[in-house]
């Protein structure tokens, strides 16, 4: 639903009075009704159709209802109102990211940063837009500026080591990993990916431990699981990796990636026909995925049935 090109009003009378409903919706908001809140906003527009403030809630609380496309259309209301708010922007850029519009969001963020050149929030949301459509190295620029301006942002180093990683600027993503880790020590995120890059470094031990201590932080983190198996099977730990393959199934047993884990490391250890069920199972979930179809012809010639593997 697009809404209506606002028209300005030229008395400000009750402003006062508009200002105390818009903070009386804000504190719904906060609370988590968004229904009343929304309600209040769109009496506030029928009364004062240039009262941007609202329009910008309207368009969060879109957003909120992921309701990405009407989002847009609300903040743009707030920017034709407001011209020079680089927070309104930077906003509108998060709304067209989450329709996977990143050229158009990097646009809205280029015009935030024009408008605040010390806005690190829109230097780092930016990289990201940056690093989804795969130009990593302009990412790069984009979280160095964000940093520049916002030092103790953790997310803005894992980010950074994520495109780092991208590039195969290992030893580099390791250190913003560690950077990202000195800020929150708590980020279980960071640990388990530090430890995928120290795996691919041939660093097993180290990632094995990053890996744990990811686990030990978030329990749930089901790609941590993954990752740690990854790295006991480097080591030669097959049966061990197969343990961590069953927690991540556990966790969550709709994801086909981890049977396709667990079929692989049952390759290594020469149990062709548990490695045949899983990767069964993994095209249960995904029948249309031709990577897995050929992983699958593997186990399949390794149990003699050369027919069948050529019909996959």
């Amino acid at each position: 639903m697009t809404s209506p090109t606002p028209v300005p009003v030229s008395s400000n009378q009750d402003l006062p009075l508009l200002n105390q409903s818009f903070n009386q919706a804000l504190a719904l908001y906060k609370e988590g009704h968004f229904e009343l809140a929304e309600k209040i906003y769109q009496k506030i527009i029928v009364l004062k159709p240039d009262y941007f403030p609202a329009w910008h809630l309207l368009a969060v609380i879109a957003h909120e209802k992921k309701a990405f496309a009407q989002a847009i259309d609300l903040i743009s209301l707030a920017i034709f109102i407001e011209p020079h708010n680089a927070a309104f922007y930077t906003q509108r850029g998060q709304f067209q990211s989450a329709l996977q519009c990143f050229r158009e969001a990097i646009c809205d963020y280029d015009h935030a940063i024009s408008i605040d050149p010390l806005y690190g929030s829109a230097y780092a949301l930016r990289g990201i837009a940056l690093a989804a459509i795969n130009l990593h190295q302009k990412a790069l620029i984009s979280y160095d500026k964000a940093i520049s301006q916002q030092k103790g942002d953790a997310d803005t180093y894992f980010n950074r080591a994520l495109s780092l990683g991208e590039l195969g600027q290992l030893t580099s993503a390791i250190d913003s990993y560690n950077q990202a880790l000195q800020i929150k020590n708590d980020f279980a995120e960071a640990y388990t990916n530090r430890g995928a890059v120290m795996t691919t470094m041939g660093q097993t031990a180290n990632a094995i431990a990053s890996h744990q201590q990811a686990i030990a932080i978030n329990p749930s983190l089901v790609f941590a699981y993954c990752h740690l198996a990854h790295a006991l099977q480097m080591q030669g730990h097959g049966d061990l990796a197969l343990i961590q393959c069953e927690r991540a199934t556990t966790l969550e047993p709709d994801q086909p990636p981890i049977y396709v884990s667990q079929a692989l490391i049952l390759m290594g250890l020469k149990r062709f026909t548990e490695a045949l069920a899983r990767f069964n199972v993994a095209l249960a979930l995904e029948p249309d995925n031709a990577e897995i179809f050929s992983n699958r012809s593997l186990a399949l010639n390794a149990l003699g049935q050369h027919t069948l593997a050529s019909v996959c």
